[in-house]
């Protein structure tokens, strides 16, 4: 009697063993799956709100105007410079009694793409506009700049220079913002440099590589 008292105390111990192993591997088995699981949705929380904001294809209007920085204006000043409409882009003036001084070029836009991401302000896209402007500085020939097409993908202007197609002029800087207006997307914060790789008559005319020209704000309409 005493040794079979004894072996169902032993047998009663061996069962609460038993259970309690069962249920610590059980919940380090929930412990383990939940600490899996977190990291998951962490990073799948990140990437749903990184999201592109605003996407516009099939640009036809409005225009990029280019607004002079006070170095472009002083370097047209010394030189003895003018700067021409060629249709159908215009140049504003800012008038006072004595003269007109040159403010801003504005290239209407005739087609295009551009993405925007609101996350990290990241601008991708190219531009294409008609007509331009005509520099002449002093009695030096006259230096065409039209169809200029800004790739905002890769910072850079092409134009056409005296009639050759797709040559390097400007470079891009700054952080892109944009807004919206009704139908208009509103592009601001970028600067216009003189390209390190435009031909040397613009070099001579609008100063050496990385000279100021001027900031751009571009109004983009889309074919809906």
């Amino acid at each position: 009697m005493k040794i079979n008292h004894i072996n169902s105390i032993n047998n009663t111990k061996l069962r609460k063993v038993t259970i309690l192993s069962t249920g610590l591997v059980f919940a380090l088995g929930v412990s383990a799956c939940g600490s899996s699981s977190a990291p998951t949705n962490k990073a799948k929380t990140k990437a749903e709100a990184h999201t592109i904001d605003i996407v516009e294809r099939n640009l036809n209007g409005v225009d990029t105007q280019i607004s002079l920085s006070s170095t472009a204006k002083a370097l047209l000043a010394n030189q003895h410079g003018s700067m021409a409409a060629v249709a159908p882009a215009s140049v504003n003036y800012a008038s006072t009694s004595s003269t007109s001084q040159i403010q801003s070029i504005s290239l209407p836009i005739t087609s295009g793409n551009f993405v925007f991401d609101k996350t990290d302000h990241h601008l991708t896209g190219i531009i294409d506009h008609s007509g331009g402007f005509r520099i002449t500085m002093g009695s030096k020939p006259a230096i065409s700049i039209t169809d200029m097409s800004i790739n905002l993908t890769t910072h850079q202007a092409l134009a056409t220079i005296n009639g050759t197609p797709n040559l390097p002029i400007f470079s891009l800087t700054g952080t892109a913002d944009i807004a919206q207006q009704g139908v208009h997307n509103i592009i601001s914060g970028l600067s216009l440099n003189v390209s390190a790789n435009s031909p040397a008559e613009i070099k001579s005319a609008l100063g050496q590589t990385n000279n100021s020209i001027g900031t751009i704000t571009i109004t983009a309409t889309s074919a809906k």
